[in-house]
């Protein structure tokens, strides 16, 4: 029941928060928008991050997030339309990720060819890198010094979880690659681009599924 659209931009914006930083600990919510106009909101608060991809209305998809808790680690995936959720934490969380795609041994040998300087519609300064594996292009991405978003060590680390989910590239920082991705060039031409930042407070609510929502089996 995962939407087709919100599981693609998992993996094309996967190397979100891929290193460390240590400003000081602050709620912050990131919202992103890909080529084809849907958007992206990711909010940060401790351990605790929330997902909200919009749907493409043309492809009947509808609106899904997703949560993700550092301390335990779990996954949640809410599909308001349908009022249900489902938790993957333990056994099951291990099963869902290993259906997903092995990284190749190629995925040892990420490499970064760096380009021009860019900037973010929210004012955010970045350079670019092209990363590929044994020579095949496979994203771009406008790489940020991390201490701009206000990020502290462990919200860092629970973004890279959550934002890694499912994909074959990793922790860019084990590359020798530093700083966080605000705009991304998939090998499908589609961009997805940090759009503004807030550090409002975030309600606990965000973080918690409506108790009338029914929890769905995992299927393992």
């Amino acid at each position: 029941m995962v939407s087709k659209r919100f599981s693609h931009t998992l993996v094309a914006s996967a190397c979100l928060g891929m290193a460390a930083t240590t400003t000081a600990s602050a709620d912050v919510t990131l919202v992103f928008e890909r080529g084809d106009h849907s958007v992206m909101q990711v909010a940060v608060a401790g351990p605790q991050v929330r997902i909200d991809m919009a749907g493409d209305e043309a492809e009947g998809e509808d609106p899904t997030w997703m949560l993700y808790d550092a301390d335990t680690p779990a996954f949640t995936f809410v599909f308001p339309e349908d009022e249900a959720y489902r938790h993957l934490q333990g056994a099951s969380l291990a099963a869902m990720q290993g259906m997903g795609e092995k990284p190749s041994a190629a995925a040892s040998q990420l490499k970064a060819r760096w380009t021009e300087t860019g900037k973010t519609p929210a004012g955010v300064n970045c350079r670019w890198a092209e990363l590929s594996f044994a020579s095949v292009t496979v994203a771009a991405l406008c790489l940020a010094d991390e201490d701009e978003l206000n990020l502290d060590e462990d919200e860092v680390a629970a973004v890279r979880a959550a934002m890694s989910f499912g994909n074959t590239i990793g922790d860019l920082s084990k590359h020798g690659i530093k700083g966080f991705p605000v705009i991304m060039k998939d090998d499908e031409g589609i961009t997805t681009t940090l759009k503004s930042i807030s550090h409002d407070d975030i309600p606990a609510a965000r973080f918690i599924v409506p108790a009338e929502y029914d929890r769905l089996d995992t299927g393992f």
